[in-house]
């Protein structure tokens, strides 16, 4: 399989890590001990992988959670989100990315909300790596209300102007509407595991996927399926018919690509 990565020079190691502490400054040593781990998504008819969502997890004895709500609590999440990302691409990158797939990146919604925070500094971390927006899917929660919701769809509007695609994560848990949908046009959307791993046996939980891939077909939007744990939700969502697929059953994350 070819990979998009080549050695990296010692001098252009230490520019790169310059770039990323130049946006980190505002964090504490906690917040910049992170790991990156890569969990596959595969086509539900060939089984090919799609891409890899990246996982940041903390060396401390902290969740990323806790220290997601800490930076939120401290003001700094713009900084604890993008030093997340930036990481994540560059391990990526480091470990040999492999060319034609995705790598998904989560996003915290209070940072699509952010007026005065600079924009394009994915993008130029990218250029600097040599790498494309095409290959990157920022993975947008829905657990939390915009409060900004004019800046957030702005924000939204210019990631993709920038060649990035977007999915909707977490689908059902939270806030998002189809309304939302439509205006945003996402290329993918996730369906809260909370639903998949009723399957196969819950009538309710088949019914709201099942309208949900109605919904995405009408509005030309990929859905995936993620949280699986056994082969029966396997099967049951392969029967009906969902894009992709993603969960431990399939494969766990880990710190590189093979």
């Amino acid at each position: 399989m070819e990979k998009l990565g080549l050695v990296i020079e010692p001098k252009t190691e230490i520019f790169i890590e310059n770039f990323i502490k130049k946006f980190s400054y505002k964090l504490k040593k906690e917040f910049l001990e992170i790991d990156t781990y890569f969990q596959p998504i595969f086509c539900s008819k060939t089984f090919k992988v799609l891409g890899y969502e990246a996982f940041s997890k903390p060396r401390t004895n902290k969740s990323i959670l806790q220290l997601i709500k800490e930076s939120v609590d401290r003001g700094f999440i713009s900084e604890f989100d993008l030093y997340c990302r930036l990481m994540a691409i560059y391990k990526a990158y480091k470990v040999g990315f492999p060319k034609d797939t995705l790598l998904f990146l989560n996003i915290h919604p209070k940072v699509l909300e952010r007026k005065n925070y600079p924009k394009g500094l994915t993008f130029q971390f990218l250029s600097l790596l040599g790498l494309s927006s095409e290959n990157i899917v920022f993975e947008i929660t829905e657990f939390e209300q915009p409060m900004n919701i004019e800046g957030y769809i702005k924000t939204v509007f210019h990631f993709k102007e920038q060649g990035y695609k977007i999915s909707i994560d977490d689908y059902g848990s939270g806030c998002i509407s189809s309304r939302f949908l439509l205006e945003i046009s996402p290329n993918f959307l996730k369906i809260d595991k909370f639903f998949v791993q009723r399957l196969p046996e819950d009538n309710f939980s088949i019914k709201f996927i099942t309208q949900t891939l109605e919904l995405c077909k009408d509005l030309e939007v990929k859905v995936i399926a993620e949280g699986i744990e056994n082969k029966k939700q396997l099967l049951s969502l392969k029967n009906l018919k969902v894009d992709y697929l993603q969960g431990y059953y399939l494969g766990k994350p880990k710190p590189s690509f093979v």
